[in-house]
C-alpha cells in the first residue's frame, strides 16, 4: 500500500463525518501527506494510517496504542467507506 494510494482514497472522503469509538464525530482535511481531524490540530500522518491498516482485523483502539491519533485511525480503519477501497 503506497502513501499516494491511501491518500487518494482518504481525499475521496474528506469532510465527511467519521465516528470514533467512543461516538464522537469528526472530519478531516488532506494536508501533505497526513490528515487534520476538525476536532484537534495535530496532524495524523498516513504512514500511521497504513500501518493500521495493515495490522488486519482491528477490535480496540489500544491495538493502535503506539500510533499518532489512535482513536481517529481506529475511526478510519474500520470505516466500511475505507475498508471496501482497501484491500488488505
Amino acid at each position: 500500500m503506497s502513501v499516494k494510494f491511501i491518500r487518494d482514497v482518504l481525499i475521496t472522503y474528506e469532510g465527511e463525518s467519521f465516528q470514533q469509538k467512543r461516538g464522537k464525530q469528526f472530519t478531516y482535511k488532506v494536508k501533505g501527506n497526513s490528515i487534520v481531524p476538525d476536532t484537534t490540530k495535530y496532524p495524523i500522518p498516513i504512514k500511521d494510517i497504513i500501518k493500521g491498516l495493515n495490522r488486519g482485523q482491528v477490535t480496540r483502539v489500544a491495538d493502535l496504542k503506539d500510533l499518532r491519533g489512535s482513536s481517529y485511525i481506529y475511526a478510519l480503519v474500520t470505516d466500511k467507506r475505507i475498508k471496501d477501497n482497501i484491500k488488505c
